[in-house]
């Protein structure tokens, strides 16, 4: 029978070496703020650029890319361009950034027992195999799923302040964009 209690025991464990360890707490840092800070630049920057942002598009590809995003029929060139930044590329790169960081924290989990000789004494502890497991994997998931609706929650403020003048409400994230990083992005990072 699992014990939730008992692979809970294990990811503390993990944590305190896990927030203990720099190298660890850089690599979290630096997968799940980086996708904000790129998008919060391109929405920053998108106003700055001006009038001249999206005009090079002519008026069938607009109507092409107003046929993919439906949602988006009432934009002008320079909104659907910013747009598409946040329905496309904010949604992917907040998919695969928690896969990265969950694998670096479940290969430093695993490894880093082998370095510390902790190994030896958790494969002798009265747990299963099974509650071992989950231990690891809540180890990795938890804190990464923290730090990436942390990092999620700021990026959708800052980029609704950013474009403020040009969109009049707020529009970040669009659907696409709450989809992927509350459906997708946990199951990535709970398999990662």
């Amino acid at each position: 029978m699992l014990r939730l209690s008992k692979a809970l025991l294990v990811a503390r464990k993990d944590w305190k070496e896990i927030f203990s360890s720099r190298s660890a707490l850089a690599s979290l840092a630096f997968f799940l703020f980086i996708p904000a800070a790129l998008i919060v630049f391109l929405a920053a920057l998108a106003p700055m650029l001006g009038p001249g942002l999206g005009q090079s598009v002519t008026e069938e590809e607009l109507a092409r890319l107003r046929a993919l995003f439906p949602e988006a029929s009432w934009m002008d060139a320079r909104q659907l361009t910013i747009y598409m930044v946040g329905a496309l590329i904010a949604p992917f790169l907040f998919t695969i950034m928690p896969l990265a960081a969950s694998s670096i924290i479940t290969a430093d989990s695993f490894a880093g027992e082998r370095e510390r000789k902790t190994i030896e004494p958790l494969l002798a502890a009265p747990i299963s195999e099974a509650e071992l497991f989950l231990g690891k994997v809540l180890a990795a998931f938890l804190p990464v799923m923290a730090l990436l609706y942390a990092s999620f929650g700021l990026t959708c403020v800052l980029v609704n302040a950013f474009t403020a003048d040009l969109f009049g409400h707020p529009w970040f994230p669009p659907l696409r964009a709450w989809l992927m990083v509350c459906v997708i992005a946990p199951l990535y990072a709970f398999l990662g």
